[in-house]
């Protein structure tokens, strides 16, 4: 079954479908190279095998809304800034920390 988070998991690994069949059940078949997902007998994805805890994902199948985030693409979020934000404001870094010190504290026990 497709996944909320568009993935299907074979032998350990996930593997991206379409954001439009999240929920519904996919036939797969995996040989040595590739894995290929069917629906309603047609062939609608085909990824590179991936080893168990390997992740293969094809930002098209994504949601418009969610790619930036779930492919980690920075200068797409950077981008993102709210417009009255001047270009040469700094962003958040380790200088707020001083301010927070309980914050630091809290990291180490949630190992963020």
């Amino acid at each position: 079954m497709v996944a909320r988070d568009c993935h299907i998991a074979v032998t350990k690994a996930l593997y991206s479908i379409s954001h439009s069949l999240v929920g519904e059940r996919r036939c797969v078949r995996a040989d040595r190279q590739l894995v290929k997902a069917f629906h309603r007998g047609q062939l609608v994805k085909v990824h590179p095998r991936q080893a168990p805890g390997g992740r293969s994902t094809d930002p098209q199948d994504l949601p418009d809304d969610k790619r930036a985030s779930a492919m980690r693409d920075l200068e797409y979020l950077k981008g993102l800034r709210p417009a009255t934000v001047p270009p040469s404001a700094p962003t958040p870094s380790g200088s707020w920390t001083a301010r927070c010190p309980r914050l630091c504290g809290f990291q180490g026990v949630f190992a963020l």
